[in-house]
């Protein structure tokens, strides 16, 4: 079970920095590319500097680079943008349940593309944890286009769920740090032109140091334990803890920045809690 207790964490470093990105970015219009690619500029190094006494090598065959940056683009650059952009037409309680119901799919494309068993139980956690985020956010926002909305949080969670499931045949030619340092990379030079477009106002439309932790937390060290568990495992059951993120943010604001939640957020917390404890007995 040493990938539950990864997955877990990489949940809880990913609901901490969303937190720590809705300070960095209130009231903020950059774009969602041009956000990742600043945090991955902060990251990038970081990162490169942690893994000196490791070692890491950059000399791989052409598949493992074709399968990153087909990773990089539907993950950041499609389903990251597609999040958004819902966010900004519906209400985030029809956006989010769609969203992160991306263990489905990528419980669906690993078992079509890489043979991977998806047992009962895992469909049924997976379910529990969609159930649970749908719950958390319910009655957040009631205005807003909702089909709209919709469309966009299952094309983030489709774009996701192959994203994440190409990473797996990536790391039989990498270890999960280079490919997340390989990611990264790519990330900034598909951003390059969004970053020089809107580089004139970035001080002034984020929070840096906000931003800088939170992409710490949100695209290195969330990712990096994400995919060791992937590597230890598969696909599909990280997939399932990790989409839960949204509910732990919530959770981590009531504590932490003193944000009351409502009843549906205990409902939906208790159901995702359920869906991971399933995970463990199974």
């Amino acid at each position: 079970m040493h990938w539950l207790a990864l997955s877990s964490l990489s949940a809880l470093l990913f609901a901490s920095a969303a937190m720590l990105y809705r300070k960095a970015m209130r009231g903020s219009r950059l774009s969602p590319l041009t956000a990742s690619a600043l945090r991955a500029l902060v990251v990038v190094p970081l990162l490169y500097a942690v893994s000196a006494p490791v070692g890491v090598s950059f000399s791989k065959p052409a598949e493992f680079y074709l399968l990153a940056f087909a990773s990089t683009v539907l993950v950041f650059a499609v389903g990251d943008a597609l999040l958004l952009y819902g966010l900004s037409h519906s209400p985030v309680g029809v956006v989010y349940p769609a969203a992160y119901s991306f263990s489905l799919f990528a419980a669906f494309f690993s078992h079509l593309l890489l043979g991977e068993a998806v047992t009962a139980g895992m469909l049924a956690a997976a379910v529990l944890v969609v159930l649970g985020v749908a719950l958390t956010y319910r009655g957040a926002s009631a205005s807003g286009d909702y089909v709209r909305g919709l469309a966009a949080g299952l094309g983030a969670s489709i774009s996701w769920g192959l994203g994440i499931t190409l990473n797996k045949p990536a790391l039989d030619y990498a270890t999960p740090l280079e490919l997340t340092l390989v990611r990264l990379l790519m990330l900034i030079a598909i951003a390059a032109p969004a970053l020089a477009r809107e580089a004139g106002r970035i001080r002034e439309a984020v929070n840096l140091p906000y931003l800088a932790l939170g992409g710490l937390l949100g695209i290195g060290l969330g990712p990096l334990v994400y995919l060791q568990a992937i590597a230890d495992s598969g696909v599909t059951g990280p997939s399932i803890v990790a989409s839960s993120s949204p509910v732990l943010a919530v959770v981590l604001a009531a504590v932490f920045l003193g944000e009351k939640p409502s009843r549906w957020v205990v409902f939906g917390a208790l159901l995702v809690f359920l869906g991971v404890t399933l995970l463990y007995a199974a």
